[in-house]
């Protein structure tokens, strides 16, 4: 029997917004897949009602849920005309997004996650943004919460950049690095114009991307833009929950990852062909995030079968791109003398020492962790 949930209802400006009371042409699109997230899916939608910027439309995506997910969309859809629900069998966000995209009336689309919440003047603030400077992409920061909703970490010191900016054709290069180095990864903290998201590009080779899609679904837009705006305020709030895929580890990422970065290093390569600057911040950017996911497949499949953890790291080691960044000696200052020596470690393929040290390592942390 299915558990019981209460019809969800709310106030948008002191009245409930009902069928035929809004626009069918809005300004923004927010494209919200939801896949059993019966347990923030409320919270999420009501942090977009309670907009203080009304333009907007919802297309809420119940991707073949088994919880109540799909109860909650259609009672808040049937509160508010602006919500078009979609029920589907399971396709993943990456396809998700693109048939979002597809179904879309907006001028700009936005993305969320379904756990996730919006300050109350997001869309507020990105109107202005749009209307100041016509820019292609707003691209907005981000805040953590816990699971009550409550901010924990404030993102200060690891903003992209210290203060407002607009990149347009001749300085476009230097977002693209930060986009490199990892920091502009999110499409969730990003709005679109619509015009740049449609594409005729075969997804089907990246329609199962476990980890990592957005990364790659961010390639497109930004080799069509010649014009990005980026504030330093933090108006989306990501919820870090222990079901989030990066609290856990599948061995399908190290493939995933592979395949992502290298259609980056093609971006990279046949947009910049001979910026070094670019190349070697993608470099240093691949090199970190590799060491984290070797080791997080290490310490977290500690007791596969040796002949099978061997096979999957030559894989990774055989690969062109890998090849290649062994080539790179200057990885921008950002690995410190443990991931070098890890990685140098891989480079020569000492793989019985790499699982032994993954092994001390992960003890080392369990023991560092454990209740007093």
């Amino acid at each position: 029997m299915n558990k019981e949930f209460h019809k969800p209802t709310f106030i948008v400006k002191n009245r409930k917004v009902r069928k035929g009371d809004y626009m069918k042409k809005p300004f923004f699109s927010i494209i919200i897949p939801a896949y059993n997230s019966e347990k923030h899916l409320s919270d999420c939608l009501n942090s977009v009602l309670e907009q203080t910027f009304w333009d907007f439309e919802i297309l809420l995506f119940d991707d073949g849920s088994t919880d109540q997910t799909g109860g909650i969309c259609d009672a808040f859809a049937l509160n508010d005309s602006r919500i078009q629900v979609i029920h589907q069998s399971n396709h993943g966000q990456f396809l998700t997004r693109y048939f979002g995209i597809s179904k879309s009336c907006g001028k700009y689309i936005f993305f969320l996650d379904s756990d996730d919440l919006w300050e109350a003047n997001l869309l507020e603030r990105v109107s202005a943004f749009i209307h100041s400077s016509g820019c292609d992409i707003i691209n907005f920061e981000f805040c953590y919460i816990d699971q009550k909703g409550t901010i924990i970490i404030r993102k200060a010191t690891e903003l992209a950049f210290s203060s407002k900016r607009i990149f347009n054709k001749a300085t476009i290069s230097e977002y693209y690095g930060e986009f490199l180095s990892g920091k502009l990864n999110s499409v969730c903290t990003k709005a679109f114009k619509k015009d740049l998201l449609l594409s005729d590009v075969n997804i089907d080779s990246r329609a199962r991307i476990d980890m990592g899609e957005d990364r790659l679904f961010l390639l497109y837009p930004l080799a069509r833009t010649a014009d990005v705006l980026y504030t330093t305020e933090q108006l989306y709030k990501y919820r870090s929950t222990p079901e989030s895929a990066i609290h856990t580890f599948k061995t399908k990422y190290l493939s995933d990852f592979t395949f992502i970065e290298t259609q980056v290093y093609d971006f990279v390569s046949k947009s910049y062909p001979g910026n070094f600057s670019l190349i070697s911040r993608f470099y240093a950017s691949y090199s970190k995030t590799l060491y984290s996911y070797l080791a997080n497949y290490l310490t977290k499949n500690a007791n596969e079968e040796r002949k099978k953890t061997y096979g999957i790291l030559d894989s990774v080691h055989e690969s062109n791109l890998y090849k290649k960044s062994c080539n790179i000696k200057d990885t921008g200052g950002l690995l410190t003398t443990k991931q070098r020596f890890f990685l140098w470690l891989f480079k020569n393929k000492s793989y019985s020492f790499l699982i032994f040290i993954s092994r001390i390592w992960r003890n080392h942390h369990l023991e560092s962790h454990r209740p007093n």
